[in-house]
C-alpha cells in the first residue's frame, strides 16, 4: 500500500482554511466591522461549503490506510455540505474535530518513507518486457526483490534474486530434454550444472539443438551460473550469511544483465518444484 502524504497535508489545509474563515469572520465582528449575531451561527458561505467538497476525491485514500474513526467524521463533513442547515460554527467544529482525529490515528499507524533514488525499485516490469514475456513466473519474485531492496532489506532480497535465477537455470536445463533434468525429479542446481559441463564437452554436432547454435553464448551463461552457485546461492541458504543493501543491488543488477541476455534466447516452461542445492 502506498501512503500518499501530500493528500493528507492537503485535506489538513483545507480544514485549516474552514477554521480560519471562521476566525476571520468572527474578529471581524468582534472588532466593529460586522453588525449581526456571532459567526458560528451565521449560515456556511459558498466558499465553506466548496472547502468541505474538495476532500472527497481523497476518501479513498483515507479508507487505504484504515482511518476508520477519521472517515465517519469525513463523510459527516463531507455530508454538511450540501445541508442548507450547516453553520459556519458547524463546518468549523467538523473540520476541527477531524483534524483531531486524523492526528490521533496517524499517532497510532507506523509509515515508512523510501528514498527518492529507490523509487524506481518500486516498478514491477523492473527487468523489462522481454524477461517478463520470457519468464513470467519470475515477475512476482522480480517485484518482491525491488520491493526488498527499496526498503534496505539486502538478505530478503538475495532469496528473491536466486528463485529468479533458478527459473533461467531451470529453463535452460529444458533445453538439453534429459528426463533425469525433470522438475518433478527436483535436481540440484550441482547437477544441472555438471549436465551443462558434460554437454559443452561433446562435439557442437552432438550437442542439443539450440546448444549448437551460440556456443560461446552457452559458455558464458554456463560460467554466470557455476559462479553465482558457488558465490551466493549457497552461502544464501545459510543463515550465517547476510547482506547489506548494497550488496544486493549489486547482485540486483547482475541477475537483470543475465536474464536480459538469457531472454534472448531461451523462454521458460512451468516450473512446479523448487531446486535444491
Amino acid at each position: 500500500m502506498s501512503f500518499y502524504a501530500d493528500l493528507i497535508v492537503a485535506l489538513v489545509w483545507i480544514l485549516a482554511r474552514l477554521e480560519r474563515a471562521q476566525v476571520i469572520g468572527q474578529t471581524a465582528v468582534d472588532a466593529g466591522k460586522m453588525k449581526g449575531p456571532p459567526v458560528d451561527g451565521l449560515p456556511a458561505t459558498d466558499a465553506m461549503r466548496d472547502l468541505l467538497r474538495m476532500p472527497q476525491s481523497q476518501r479513498q485514500h483515507l479508507e487505504a490506510v484504515g482511518l476508520v474513526m477519521s472517515l465517519k467524521t469525513f463523510d459527516r463533513l463531507v455530508e454538511a455540505a450540501g445541508d442548507p442547515k450547516t453553520t459556519i460554527g458547524d463546518a468549523t467544529d467538523l473540520a476541527r474535530d477531524l483534524t483531531l482525529r486524523l492526528m490521533d490515528e496517524l499517532h497510532l499507524c507506523s509509515f515508512w518513507q523510501v528514498p527518492r533514488e529507490h523509487q524506481y525499485l518500486l516498478n514491477p516490469d523492473l527487468f523489462g518486457s522481454e524477461v517478463s514475456n520470457a519468464f513470467p513466473s519470475a515477475s512476482g519474485d522480480i517485484e518482491e526483490a525491488g520491493t526488498c531492496l527499496a526498503f534496505g532489506r539486502g538478505t530478503a532480497a538475495v532469496f528473491h534474486l536466486m528463485r529468479v535465477l533458478e527459473r533461467g537455470l531451470r529453463s535452460l536445463a529444458e533445453t538439453l530434454h534429459d528426463p533425469n533434468l525433470n522438475p518433478e525429479r527436483n535436481p540440484s542446481w550441482d547437477s544441472i550444472l555438471k549436465k551443462f559441463e558434460a554437454e559443452q564437452r561433446k562435439p557442437i554436432a552432438d550437442r542439443a539443438l539450440v546448444w549448437r547454435v551460440d556456443d560461446k553464448f552457452f559458455s558464458e551463461i554456463h560460467a554466470t551460473l557455476r559462479a553465482v552457485k558457488d558465490g551466493w546461492r549457497n552461502p544464501t541458504l545459510h543463515v550465517g550469511r547476510n547482506y547489506t543493501p548494497e550488496q544486493a543491488i549489486e547482485l540486483f543488477v547482475a541477475t537483470r544483465s543475465f536474464m536480459q541476455r538469457l531472454a534472448t534466447k531461451i523462454h521458460e516452461v512451468p516450473v512446479s518444484s523448487v531446486v535444491e542445492p
